[in-house]
């Protein structure tokens, strides 16, 4: 009975563990990270309500796009999601990826099938972090 309670408790306990904890671009603190290819970048700021879902720019076309990030919880994954203003209105669109991170860059490699935005034009993206005047 007691190896039943332990075995449990571990696998309850389990299924919050998150194997990326400490390792997102935000647990790293304030910084810029720029992708070059394409061009893109974004800002971790610890005093912002929106600090895990860092925002920030992506140029298409010659337009400048704004971009959001979501990291999600658990996983390596990051949804990006892209907002592109026409004269119609916003037209929004969706990129997934999964992420190997580290604290200098993190890469993102793109899922193909669940990118509506450049439509499976680039492999993967680059980030390098630039840390924040102190």
């Amino acid at each position: 009975m007691v190896v039943l309670s332990v075995i449990l408790i571990f696998v309850m306990s389990g299924c919050n563990y998150d194997l990326y904890y400490g390792k997102r671009p935000f647990d790293y603190g304030a910084a810029t990270w720029v992708c070059e290819n394409p061009s893109a970048w974004f800002v971790v700021n610890p005093e912002d309500d929106e600090y895990y879902s860092p925002k920030g720019e992506i140029i298409c076309d010659n337009q400048t796009c704004r971009v959001k990030f979501r990291f999600v919880h658990g996983t390596n994954e990051v949804l990006i999601y892209i907002e592109r203003d026409k004269l119609s209105g916003v037209s929004r669109y969706e990129i997934c990826g999964k992420c190997k991170f580290s604290p200098e860059k993190f890469v993102i490699k793109i899922d193909k099938d669940r990118d509506d935005f450049f439509n499976g034009q680039y492999d993967e993206w680059v980030f390098i972090r630039t840390p924040a005047e102190e």
